[in-house]
């Protein structure tokens, strides 16, 4: 694969019926994982392009999904382009995905002003903290989190908040995970890959 390929997450809000999106979604080779999200988002996605053209031509494919009825199903579409990946998971899948569905998951975004040392020492032997993306966008970087109760979370957030260079924090709650690198779950309850997803590149 070009070393020169577009990396983003897209976050994707919309309404009414989402059947037919998650669908367009989960089948297209450029969207590795699909987390269904409560908060700022419905979805947030980990995709790959190889141009811009090619991602223009994307979006505006997803931009015009309607509903049944002829109204637009999208709402927003926001991108936030990765920059460089701090931590990344290893060897996970969407079946430990579904070992842990009584666990509480989160991606947290944050803002900093200045250097990124802070924040990045901050975490780094973090177990909780799964990954960690340097994001061009709204935000600095995004930190994909899995904790087993709310007492942990919540002192993961002190920590990130108690930094100087931290001005802004945001978190969003994964309600489900639909896609996780090309791996989806088939109509028997078995991981299947489709057939149509040849590319390789994962960060999340």
């Amino acid at each position: 694969m070009s070393t020169s390929v577009l990396h983003a997450l897209i976050a994707v809000s919309n309404w009414g019926e989402a059947s037919g999106l998650e669908k367009n979604m989960t089948q297209n080779v450029h969207v590795a994982s699909v987390f269904r999200m409560m908060g700022g988002c419905s979805y947030l996605l980990d995709a790959n392009f190889d141009s811009k053209e090619q991602f223009k031509d994307w979006i505006d494919n997803v931009k015009s999904f309607k509903l049944p009825s002829g109204v637009p199903g999208v709402l927003n579409l926001r991108t936030l382009k990765i920059i460089d990946v701090y931590k990344q998971k290893g060897d996970f899948d969407l079946k430990d995905y579904k070992e842990i569905r009584d666990s509480l998951h989160f991606f947290i975004y944050v803002d900093v002003e200045g250097s990124s040392d802070e924040i990045v020492a901050a975490i780094k032997g973090n177990d909780d903290v799964h990954s960690m993306l340097h994001i061009q966008g709204e935000h600095s970087f995004v930190m994909e989190v899995i904790v087993e109760n709310y007492d942990r979370y919540k002192e993961i957030i002190s920590v990130v908040k108690s930094l100087k260079s931290v001005t802004h924090v945001e978190t969003q709650e994964v309600i489900s995970v639909i896609k996780f690198r090309n791996q989806i779950v088939d109509a028997s309850g078995s991981l299947a890959y489709p057939s149509e997803d040849i590319r390789q590149l994962f960060t999340l």
